[in-house]
């Protein structure tokens, strides 16, 4: 375990041993100091020992150095010193300054006339260091994110202290029983830090006066953003505070230009940008952009809140009876309608029946008409086979009769004769028959003619 500045005891004879990383400081009785840094075993002869106290900062961190000369030094870690007291006034561990990206520090350099710029000085500089002039320079710079800063003995980050609304008015919280609302405290935000990302405040606006002289209070939300760190530092070290009283001018100038009841009317109006001209030109004044304004709601004393509830409470009443009967209306609208489209089904379907049974009448009439044209097609042709055969069997027996007569005829035989006999017999056999024409055949010798005649007669006996 390492000894630090508790460790102080008055030696008159021994010895200590120092370990490595310790140092010991030895002041004799004449008052001369020894530093001793271990390891090492050391004699000691009527002395007063004390160990110094260790300080280490690692690669995040600083060292401030407060020398004894009246030097202040910044020395960025790591880092391991030992505070002696006859060097050394004091030396603090501080943390460097994270910036991200969306961040900017404010820092200020203080640069003494005819002084160089660094601000280190070894040690064996400390004694003879002349004593600062009295006048310097101060200049302001800004430090853009994502960086680690560690600021040197000769700088300084500048500190916020901007007006934020006490943590009893923000939403989460409720109303005060009396109703009004909870007073705005400045400077309660600390930071140094400055964020460049949209931000938002919780403002009540109290003791707004409409024109009928109703007293209410007002919760907005600002949501605003930094453009010009520049135009912010020189005009202003408080723009949520100018943004705060700019509004409560906004607001209490639109209230007193409308009663109560219309102030509730036209309370959607307080969520845009077009009613409040004196916080918008305010924010583009000190560097800054109003993204938008909400708003949150309003309060009042307790009997104008009782009259505006007993209001609502009546405006929801009768609106309920409104919509039953808007309910019933459209109930019934929809009944007539459903019946009207069920008789409309009804019909279609009726007539799709109808038209089903036409078309299937229609179906089997044409199948019908078909088969009996089949039917005819087939019983004429049919007529018209029998007749062919019947035609050219006719034919046939007139070739046949025809060749008889011709050996007949070869063979001596008078035709004429014969054949005028033959219907002579005919005509006998039916006494009430008359024949219808008499061929006599008179020629000298080929029938092919004859043939050719009788194939000329329309009506052929087929016993011939």
């Amino acid at each position: 375990m390492f000894r630090g500045s508790s460790y102080h005891k008055n030696v008159i004879f021994g010895k200590r041993t120092v370990k490595d990383g310790e140092v010991c400081s030895l002041w004799t009785l004449e008052g001369r100091q020894k530093v001793i840094k271990g390891p090492k075993r050391q004699w000691i002869w009527r002395s007063s020992v004390r160990f110094l106290e260790r300080v280490v900062a690692h690669q995040h961190q600083y060292l401030v150095v407060q020398h004894a000369n009246g030097i202040l030094e910044h020395i960025q870690g790591p880092k391991t010193m030992y505070v002696d007291p006859v060097q050394h006034v004091t030396i603090k561990v501080k943390d460097s300054v994270d910036v991200d990206s969306f961040e900017v520090l404010v820092v200020y350099t203080e640069q003494a006339l005819g002084q160089p710029s660094s601000s280190k000085i070894a040690d064996t500089e400390l004694q003879n260091t002349s004593p600062l002039a009295t006048s310097s320079q101060v200049h302001r710079r800004l430090v853009h994110g994502p960086t680690t800063f560690t600021p040197t003995a000769n700088e300084r980050i500048q500190h916020f202290a901007w007006h934020q609304q006490k943590a009893e008015s923000v939403p989460s919280e409720s109303r005060s029983s009396s109703g009004s609302s909870t007073p705005r405290k400045p400077g309660i935000e600390k930071f140094t830090k400055l964020s460049l990302l949209q931000q938002q405040q919780y403002v009540t606006v109290s003791d707004v006066i409409t024109s009928d002289n109703v007293k209410i209070a007002v919760n907005l939300m600002i949501f605003y953003q930094c453009t010009d760190v520049d135009k912010m530092l020189d005009a202003t070290n408080d723009p949520t505070g100018d943004f705060v009283n700019a509004v409560c001018a906004d607001i209490m100038t639109f209230a007193s230009g409308n009663t109560y009841q219309s102030f509730l009317e036209k309370t959607s109006s307080l969520s845009g940008k077009d009613i409040y001209p004196t916080l918008m030109q305010r924010a583009e004044a000190v560097g800054f952009c109003i993204n938008k304004v909400i708003y949150r709601g309003y309060q009042g004393t307790d009997h104008m809140q009782k009259l505006h509830e007993s209001s609502v409470k009546s405006r929801a009443e009768l609106q309920v009876s409104a919509e039953e009967v808007s309910q019933k209306e459209k109930l019934k609208t929809l009944e007539e309608k459903s019946r009207a489209e069920r008789a409309e089904a009804q019909r279609r379907e009726e007539a799709a029946s109808q038209e089903h049974i036409f078309k299937m009448e229609l179906d089997k009439h044409r199948h019908n008409l078909e088969l009996n044209n089949r039917k005819h097609e087939e019983n004429l042709r049919q007529a018209d086979e029998e007749h062919q055969q019947k035609l050219t069997q006719a034919v046939s027996v007139a070739k046949e009769h025809i060749n008889h007569l011709s050996s007949m005829k070869a063979a001596g035989v008078d035709i004429t004769k014969l054949v005028i006999g033959q219907l002579q017999a005919q005509s006998r056999s039916s006494a009430s028959h008359n024949p219808d024409k008499v061929i006599q055949i008179q020629t000298g010798g080929n029938f092919s003619d004859i043939f050719r005649n009788l194939e000329a007669e329309q009506d052929i006996n087929p016993t011939f």
